[in-house]
């Protein structure tokens, strides 16, 4: 999210007020912390979400059920520094737009973020292939699906369908200057993808109406597959949320927020733990096979819908259980950016930084033993369905975790350590969004495999044996001229570990061009 300071939200009163046209005009000096913070979540994230070759350590790995592990806490770290820029980034428009304007700023922002999230799902690489090197006999060059001969408007339909990926993609993240055409952008991309999206099923349903065979495996996925089409993601969640703490922030001050913080998370639990005995469907029940938050998923999601009934979504994208992000548990994940917003606004008083700092620990030991106490009185800590426990615990170790930061930059300020985190920081969503492009891109070319001759494998195949190597080679070379009785390193963990920092790293050299470039995208 746009970081930019701006004016101290207090007016006549001590504590924070919402965000209006008479902010007052001072300006606070720019707190380094929120994007150390920022890209620390954000490189925790690409860590964790792409481990290599191997089975990763279990701190870089989700709690199966309930509990916890560091890979659980970076999703809602970020959301919660979403949280906490709202207030920054929207002082300074408040004191130049109308309230009115602010909120359509927040529409357009929340719908650019959702867009940009369904376009990397649309993004179909089952299908489609870039054969590098030397081709096996028969291969060509580029190609789009096996569909057989015929059906041509299918194909003419994959073909736009394909290339209006990217291009959406590369228009959100545009930093366009005029206001219309921050408006029109998303708009306009919103309405392609829906008129695609039917075109595309009406060619299917053509397709298969003229003696096209069902085969998941010639027709792909993404937005070749409307019916399998995956709606959630982490983007959409971030750009919910976003939308509705933001909106909060314009009219609420921190007590009505941390009102309406009780009453969503109240709400969910009162919903997923009532036992009605006339309506099986809501059980009470928290385990992982069956509770409500999985049973909206099943009913809205998870059901056939291709068109020969074989298929379905969440079962075709995710095995047993259904979408991560799901429904339901998009309740409390909006309480998880009031918090932040609540500590943006505490931050921006006109008070000195070391009080700041104080404050912001001191609430977050406070806060994660509420969470701690939650967990055991109310609902266990858990990720996959959000639970109200899980909310605070992370919370409270978010501010923990963003005061240790402020006190090292911004109160002592020691901060060239912080550089390459800054660098992430400030451009966030578009290293998210640019390490999705490079998996994606990854997986459609393709190289010679020399391990099977005649066939070829994906270039994040090659870069995942590659890393697996390197943890080979480096652990002759150590038991070579270090010490040869030292236990080895070459192990599963440490494979998928060499990929995940590779691939970060990756992604950094990306983000340090465009922070050279002094290009900073903010959706």
């Amino acid at each position: 999210m746009d970081t930019t300071l701006a004016p101290s939200l207090a007016t006549a009163e001590p504590e924070p007020q919402p965000l209006t046209q008479s902010t007052s005009a001072a300006v606070s000096p720019r707190l380094l912390a929120l994007d150390v913070f920022r890209g620390l979540t954000i490189a925790g994230m690409l860590l964790v979400n792409n481990a290599g070759k191997g089975k990763p350590y279990a701190p870089l790995d989700h709690a199966e059920w309930h509990g916890w592990t560091p890979t659980d806490l970076v999703f809602p770290f970020f959301l919660f520094i979403v949280g906490v820029a709202i207030p920054f980034s929207m002082g300074r428009r408040s004191a130049e737009q109308t309230r009115c304007q602010l909120l359509g700023r927040i529409a357009m922002r929340a719908l650019a973020l959702f867009m940009l999230g369904a376009l990397l799902n649309g993004f179909s690489y089952t299908t489609v292939a870039l054969t590098l090197g030397e081709r096996p006999a028969g291969v060509p060059l580029f190609t789009l699906g096996a569909l057989p001969d015929g059906f041509v408007f299918l194909k003419i339909i994959r073909a736009v369908a394909w290339g209006f990926i990217p291009l959406g993609i590369l228009a959100l993240l545009i930093p366009w200057k005029s206001r219309r055409l921050q408006w029109v952008v998303p708009v306009v991309v919103t309405v392609m993808f829906f008129l695609l999206m039917f075109a595309v099923v009406f060619a299917n349903r053509h397709a298969w109406g003229h003696g096209l065979s069902f085969d998941g495996t010639n027709l792909g996925g993404g937005i070749f597959r409307p019916d399998l089409y995956r709606i959630p993601g982490i983007l959409q969640r971030i750009a919910i949320c976003y939308a509705a703490a933001a909106t909060l922030a314009l009219f609420a001050g921190p007590r009505i927020l941390l009102v309406a913080l009780v009453l969503l998370l109240g709400i969910y639990s009162a919903l997923m733990l009532v036992s009605i005995q006339a309506h099986p469907f809501f059980n009470g029940s928290l385990t992982k096979g069956d509770n409500l938050a999985r049973r909206i998923d099943v009913a809205v999601f998870d059901h056939p819908r291709a068109a020969d009934g074989s298929g379905a979504a969440w079962k075709h994208t995710y095995g047993a259980y259904p979408d991560p992000e799901g429904l339901l548990s998009t309740i409390p994940a909006i309480g998880t950016a009031i918090l932040g917003v609540f500590v943006g606004m505490r931050l921006r008083r006109e008070r000195p930084a070391a009080e700041r700092c104080a404050q912001l620990l001191a609430t977050g030991v406070f806060v994660t033993l509420v969470g701690v106490g939650l967990n055991a009185w109310l609902m266990p800590i858990n990720k996959s369905i959000w639970t109200p426990s899980f909310v605070i615990f992370c919370g409270g170790m978010a501010m923990l975790g963003l005061g240790a930061i402020f006190y090292v930059t911004d109160v002592r300020g020691r901060r060239h350590w912080a550089l390459p985190l800054v660098i992430y920081g400030r451009n966030a969503i578009a290293a998210f969004v640019a390490a999705a492009l490079v998996v994606r891109i990854g997986l459609i070319v393709k190289l010679p495999n020399p391990k099977e001759p005649g066939s070829t494998y994906s270039l994040v195949g090659v870069a995942k044996d590659w890393a697996a190597d390197q943890v080979g080679h480096a652990d002759a070379w150590l038991h070579l001229h270090v010490n040869a009785h030292m236990p080895s390193i070459h192990t599963p963990a440490n494979e998928s570990l060499a990929y995940a920092l590779l691939f970060v790293l990756t992604i950094f050299v990306l983000m340090s061009i465009l922070y050279v470039c002094r290009i900073f995208v903010k959706v």
